[in-house]
């Protein structure tokens, strides 16, 4: 029974394999843009940011094989967002304090390379690297009745390193959806140096989940 089951796995795979085989080197272009849903780690009053992402791809399917290098350059916009109560000074507040909300704004120009491999003619996953500048670094608060304030982030790192691995899907014909998970692999934050206290550290790092539609032509 077990040979059974493996021998019939491994006709299923070689079938697939032969199925989904490029049988030539090409090269596909396309675009795509969707949704991000962006947090920051190890940061417990982070909440989500949503924001966009759009962007470019080049892509090459691996001659006789169901592999297909991808790159492209994306725009993401990335961060999260915070609600606090900061406490004031009765003799300037009689309320003691007010809701503050953040929104800290961290975007991308992103270049990924990933390895793609297809099940089927529809159905893919893929897995790689991916490397952000920074294009917009800065914090909007708002203080209610007191208006909105943002200032530029100082510390942040002008380069971050991320994995990604994702799952797409063709719909018609070029047209296709993508699920895809970021995950930062360097700190957002450099860290910071206080004279006279020392080193303040951190780990915060990038994580984002990505809902988009794209074609491919």
């Amino acid at each position: 029974m077990k040979t059974f089951f493996l021998s019939s796995l491994l006709l299923i795979v070689s079938y697939s394999w032969a199925q989904n085989t490029n049988p030539k080197g090409e090269f596909h272009y396309g675009l795509h843009a969707g949704l991000n849903l962006a947090n920051l780690t190890n940061d417990d009053e982070a909440d989500t940011r949503v924001g966009a992402n759009i962007g470019i791809f080049v892509a090459f399917d691996i001659e006789n094989s169901p592999f297909q290098l991808r790159s492209g350059i994306n725009y993401s916009q990335q961060g999260a967002t915070a609600n606090t109560f900061v406490e004031v000074d009765p003799m300037v507040d009689p309320g003691g304090g007010l809701n503050v909300d953040a929104i800290v704004k961290l975007d991308y120009l992103q270049i990924p390379l990933v390895v793609q491999y297809d099940f089927t003619p529809v159905f893919s996953i893929y897995l790689g690297p991916q490397v952000g500048f920074v294009v917009t670094d800065e914090v909007e608060v708002d203080l209610g009745d007191l208006g909105e304030v943002s200032q530029e982030i100082q510390n942040e790192q002008g380069t971050t390193l991320s994995a990604i691995v994702g799952f797409q899907a063709f719909i018609h014909q070029g047209l296709f959806a993508r699920a895809q998970y970021d995950l930062g692999l360097t700190k957002v934050y450099r860290d910071t140096n206080f004279p006279g206290f020392g080193t303040f550290e951190n780990d915060i790092k990038h994580s984002v989940f990505t809902l988009a539609v794209g074609y491919q032509f």
